[in-house]
């Protein structure tokens, strides 16, 4: 599932829109990023994926992206990914989880931190 942010800090050059969303860079830009969950009730081993990837607003493509692999522990699963990379021109940067166990997985909270230089 694409993670969905429930509060805004927008700037200037709206690089993500004022409402909130999914979308937290606008390009063309380059950009450094960490995205951070806390999941609760997922047995422990239970293999997650995370991914920070572009998708296109002419179109509504994802464009792959980086993919890391977690494993879930005890309690609470604390997941950070960190990302250095360009998005081009109409596209808006994302970040995506998803887990292959047989509960469901609850998102106590999260943060995506970006840093983005507009080309």
């Amino acid at each position: 599932m694409t993670v969905w942010w429930g509060r805004e800090h927008s700037d200037a050059q709206h690089h993500h829109r004022n409402d909130g969303g999914p979308s937290f860079v606008k390009g063309r830009a380059r950009y450094t990023c960490t995205c951070s969950v806390r999941i609760e009730g997922l047995d422990p081993g239970t293999e997650i994926q995370t991914r920070v990837f572009e998708r296109r607003d002419e179109d509504g493509k994802e464009v792959d992206g980086v993919t890391a692999e977690w494993f879930a522990s005890q309690g609470a699963t604390f997941i950070s990914q960190t990302v250095v990379d360009s998005v081009n021109a109409g596209d808006r940067v994302r970040f995506k989880l998803i887990h292959y166990g047989t509960k469901t997985g609850l998102i106590k909270s999260g943060t995506a931190k970006a840093l983005a230089w507009p080309l």
